[in-house]
């Protein structure tokens, strides 16, 4: 009896900080888009480099840096949450599990492709001073990669992005789910987004400030 109100209360507690949390990313996901909406100088962080380093390329990309870690943050937040109602329920938990892994996949994917090398030019000429904060945050990134990343992409190619023409496969892969804490995964993941986003949080202000001065 003991465990079971142990349990409950532990399930209400995460349900609590979820809710919060899940509050509070999506008022920081408005405000986002109301700033890069009410300039359209904002557009795409690509286009902007391509004409040089300028203040409004590196708040550009700041802004998106900080949308794909808001985003990913919410849907892990919403993913932790039904898991932890699923209570018993096998195929609950294998459903927001495999989201879980299929969301941490694409955000990786994403980031690798579209901001990482931009992200560290941009730090290491210009905001030197976090350089040793932002390998931290990279190396943290490496190893989970390193830990996660077959795992991440069999999920993902098997039974969350797609569903495997082999069914022996496909049920193989979900049965090695139900063995797995992805609640731990998924926190873990959860701790290099919100680094992530502190560096933008940190940059943002002072660059947004810069660029106020010169318009």
């Amino acid at each position: 009896m003991n465990s079971i109100i142990l349990e409950n209360k532990s399930s209400q507690f995460l349900n609590n900080e979820t809710e919060e949390g899940i509050l509070f990313f999506t008022e920081m996901l408005d405000k986002l888009h109301q700033l890069v909406d009410s300039d359209p100088a904002f557009s795409d962080a690509k286009e902007k480099l391509s004409q040089g380093y300028t203040l409004q390329y590196e708040i550009n990309l700041l802004y998106q840096v900080s949308a794909l870690a808001t985003i990913s943050i919410l849907d892990m937040m919403t993913i932790c949450r039904g898991f932890n109602n699923a209570l018993n329920i096998d195929w609950l938990r294998i459903f927001y599990a495999k989201q879980g892994y299929l969301t941490i996949h694409e955000t990786i994917t994403h980031y690798d492709k579209e901001y990482n090398k931009a992200l560290n030019e941009l730090i290491t000429i210009h905001h030197p001073l976090l350089i040793s904060d932002f390998r931290a945050f990279t190396d943290k990134l490496k190893r989970f990669k390193v830990s996660y990343n077959a795992r991440l992409i069999s999920v993902r190619n098997k039974i969350a992005g797609h569903i495997h023409v082999n069914f022996n496969d496909y049920y193989s892969t979900v049965t090695d789910l139900k063995k797995e804490d992805p609640i731990a995964i998924i926190s873990t993941f959860l701790e290099i987004l919100i680094q992530l986003q502190q560096f933008t949080t940190k940059i943002l202000p002072e660059s947004i400030d810069k660029y106020k001065t010169q318009i």
